[in-house]
């Protein structure tokens, strides 16, 4: 993940320079400026590995939980009527 939680041994050195250059560029989006807005949209399945300063920076965040056992089961019933069985 680029902005998983930054580590002091055993990450490379580029990894650090793009997270903190990540960080200094959305910490420059001004949420209230209406001339410029920045949407920035991101995926995790493991948000407690974020980067606490990456969470900081971005206000929303909108937490989706698993689908509860019937939904899994129908999703899969699903995706087995899709495959071919040749």
């Amino acid at each position: 993940s680029i902005l998983s939680a930054r580590k002091s041994d055993g990450e490379h050195e580029a990894s650090r320079r793009l997270k903190t250059e990540m960080l200094v560029q959305i910490e420059g989006c001004d949420p209230s400026c209406s001339e410029r807005r920045v949407l920035i949209v991101g995926a995790t399945n493991r948000p407690e590995e974020l980067d606490e300063a990456a969470r900081r920076r971005m206000p929303k965040q909108l937490y989706i939980p698993l689908p509860c056992e019937d939904a899994r089961k129908i999703m899969i019933e699903k995706g087995i009527l899709q495959v071919s069985h040749n």
